[in-house]
């Protein structure tokens, strides 16, 4: 498969089996938190991550060094897909619990598990906005993928786009007035839109395929991929669309971006130089660091809340695991080590606030 074929099919992958049918009223469960999780539970960074260590996949959390390890929810069905609000007090997630994939959220010591989205399955790129305040997705309830937002309790659900061509939300705007998407209703295309579907701008007018825009904790800048010079490498653009840059030139395929919490680096998967790994370069795409290599492909990366460290999930040693490494490469330690298989790790900063 060429690097161009590759790129496309994640384009593919990310809109397939879009079947969403409606957006279901709050239901709320009430849970006893579990004595073990509350024992475990304290105000300080956790690790939220899925394993099947009991049968089925449950959301689990631990500290950053491994110990204290609390199961959160304990349901017959799979949760997974955990993220943590940027207070950190809840943790949304999606779970297949009473027989359809919904969104969920819980308090961050596994109380309070509260129903947004009642038919999860035809919609994704769950984004919590940096206030914590409401969340965009993707939806298709009436034929078309469109954007959607909805406050962080499931209420007043808008639909932002409505398009016969595809849009998929990636990004919030740090003050949280604009989500960046990408579309195909030119070309491959990234485009901006306020929080209340007014104001659409296009980004990149490029006849190659732009995709996953990412924008910068400062908010001047909006990371992308891109295929326009023949291969998957990164790029940025200024809010306002001038000045594209490109930041990485190699034959290997460049892709999962994210910047690091003060925006000034960037961590990205490479099969650049005959390897595949997570690297780090500075936002400006120069001095990349590689960090760790691995078939298994290191997945799932996520920044601890200051910067100096990585999450990330690997079979390494055999087993589907988590690590957690320095940015400078140094360090790499393995947080878990279970025969079942941990991964979807998410950093955050448990508030004690619930």
């Amino acid at each position: 498969m060429t690097s161009k074929q590759l790129t496309l099919s994640w384009v593919v992958v990310a809109v397939a089996a879009l079947l969403l049918t409606a957006c279901n009223p709050i239901v709320a469960e009430s849970k006893m938190p579990d004595p073990g999780v509350e024992s475990a539970y304290n105000c300080c960074e956790k690790i939220a991550f899925v394993s099947d260590r009991e049968g089925n996949k449950d959301i689990y959390i631990m500290d950053t060094d491994g110990s204290n390890v609390a199961r959160l929810t304990d349901n017959s069905a799979d949760d997974y897909s955990p993220d943590w609000s940027p207070d950190g007090n809840r943790i949304m997630f999606l779970s297949d619990r009473y027989d359809r994939t919904g969104l969920y959220v819980m308090n961050a010591d596994g109380s309070n598990v509260t129903l947004l989205l009642g038919d999860a399955a035809g919609s994704g790129s769950f984004r919590w906005s940096p206030d914590g305040k409401r969340i965009a997705y993707y939806g298709q309830p009436g034929g078309n993928v469109d954007i959607y937002v909805m406050n962080a309790d499931g209420s007043s659900v808008s639909r932002l786009t409505d398009h016969p061509k595809v849009d998929l939300p990636s990004s919030w705007s740090p003050d949280a007035s604009q989500i960046a998407f990408y579309s195909n209703r030119a070309w491959d295309d990234i485009y901006l839109i306020n929080v209340d579907g007014s104001g659409i701008t296009r980004l990149t007018h490029y006849p190659a395929t732009d995709y996953g825009p990412v924008w910068s904790p400062k908010g001047g800048r909006i990371m992308f991929g891109s295929n326009r010079d023949g291969q998957p490498e990164i790029y940025t653009v200024n809010s306002d669309g001038t000045d594209v840059s490109r930041l990485t030139d190699n034959p290997g395929v460049d892709a999962h971006l994210t910047w690091s919490p003060d925006g000034t680096r960037i961590l990205f998967f490479s099969e650049r130089e005959g390897r595949r790994g997570l690297y780090v370069m500075n936002a400006r795409g120069a001095g990349a660091i590689f960090l760790v290599d691995d078939p298994s492909e290191n997945a799932g990366p996520s920044w601890s809340p200051d910067g100096s460290r990585i999450v990330f999930t690997s079979s390494r040693d055999g087993n589907t695991d988590l690590y957690v490494i320095n940015t400078d490469g140094t360090n790499l330690v393995r947080l878990t080590d279970h025969p079942a298989s941990d991964g979807s790790p998410s950093w955050g900063t448990a508030s004690g606030e619930n």
